[in-house]
């Protein structure tokens, strides 16, 4: 029993915000919440613009109304598994600033401890820290990103992005067994006469 809390209190001092994270990992964000079905959120969502996800387009993704504070907003929700259920929430803040990405940084380590992993660069134009956070029999991926560059591939300004793991993981393996069981949109396949290099580079 004295080696268990000898442990425990080593973990504290380790990771200081794990025991407030492990039970109360963040579920909600922009008036959504992940797993709630996204037909009970009219109030918050443009369903026009209900559209397919670019990297998963097994999840359907869609905009939400303006919310003072935010420059844009979006979340993706299952087709397949978890039908209709939301997945992954993320927004763009109007202040796109250093300044205001430090004050959010520092107040979700308040929250939910420290970040396990740093993805920015060098050249302090892409700053960006990812929690894994426990929730139940589920795990819930939070990145904080700033971006200043020219790289179409990063949203500028300031980001915050929520999704479960387990859902988004289930979504996976639900769309594979169906594209397997050839229920998928049919694949375009490289023509004979064309090489390898010529199919898959830009021309």
């Amino acid at each position: 029993m004295i080696m268990r809390r000898w442990i425990f209190c080593l973990l504290l001092l380790a990771f200081p915000g794990w025991a407030l994270a492990a039970d109360s990992a963040p579920m909600e964000l922009a008036g959504l919440r992940l797993g709630g079905d996204i037909s009970q959120y009219a109030q918050f969502v443009d369903a026009d613009s209900a559209s397919k996800g670019f990297f998963r387009p097994h999840l359907e993704m869609v905009s939400l109304k303006d919310r003072e504070g935010l420059r844009s907003a979006y979340a993706d929700y299952g087709t397949c598994q978890n039908k209709g259920r939301i997945v992954r929430i993320k927004v763009n803040y109007s202040d796109g600033s250093l300044t205001f990405f430090e004050k959010l940084l520092a107040e979700l380590k308040k929250r939910y401890g420290k970040p396990e992993d740093w993805r920015g660069n060098p050249f302090g134009t892409l700053r960006a820290w990812k929690w894994s956070i426990a929730s139940g029999n589920d795990r819930i991926s939070m990145v904080l990103m700033y971006y200043a560059g020219d790289d179409g591939e990063y949203t500028e300004g300031n980001s915050l992005r929520i999704t479960s793991r387990n859902m988004v993981d289930e979504e996976d393996r639900c769309y594979a067994a169906k594209k397997d069981g050839g229920e998928s949109a049919t694949e375009l396949r490289k023509p004979a006469d064309v090489s390898e290099l010529d199919w898959l580079l830009p021309k």
